[in-house]
């Protein structure tokens, strides 16, 4: 994982058992029973610039960098995206960027020293009933959606986990992250 405190570092991998495939972006890869798969390919929306509101340090009532996941950029499109799609973003229009991994990791860089929010995702396609954890490896704040529902995350030195179900079908996974500028990626 990069270690930068100017840099939005993600290492994302699906523990599999059984057969499961990447798709909707690219060659699709096949997995065999209990190995650690990298996500090879994921789209990105962002990072955009989200300055804190006025008087965010205030106590009681306090904003702080992750509060900003549940802010109004993440019901900007619920649809699922494609890439070089567009969606409204707080200073014009935003577009999904196709970005292949190196071994499951992503990592761009924030622009200025304000809170950058910044989602990605990708798609599972699954060719039967599977259970899979996904594993993420960040040191800042992350949502993880399936389908478009929150899926719990267990987190753990910057380790992030969770359970999937996956009937077959082809699944829409999320991940909304935010750069804090007061934080330090490992």
């Amino acid at each position: 994982m990069l270690r930068s405190r100017r840099c939005i570092a993600v290492a994302i991998a699906v523990v599999v058992l059984g057969c499961l495939s990447w798709t909707g972006l690219g060659a699709a890869a096949e997995a065999d029973s209990t190995v650690v798969n990298p996500v090879p390919e994921v789209l990105l929306l962002g990072p955009v610039s989200t300055p804190l509101p006025a008087f965010h340090a205030e106590k009681p009532g306090g904003f702080a960098p992750q509060d900003l996941l549940s802010g109004a950029f993440w019901a900007a499109d619920a649809r699922a995206p494609r890439a070089d799609d567009t969606v409204p973003g707080p200073e014009g229009a935003l577009t999904w960027e196709r970005r292949a991994t190196v071994a499951g990791e992503l990592s761009f860089d924030p622009v200025g020293d304000t809170p950058q929010v910044a989602r990605i995702v990708f798609y599972l396609s699954a060719d039967r009933h599977q259970e899979v954890t996904l594993r993420i490896t960040s040191a800042q704040p992350l949502r993880l959606f399936q389908g478009g529902r929150e899926v719990k995350l267990v987190d753990a030195d910057s380790v992030h986990t969770a359970k999937l179900t996956l009937p077959p079908d082809e699944h829409l996974i999320a991940l909304h992250t935010v750069w804090d500028p007061d934080r330090q990626d490992d």
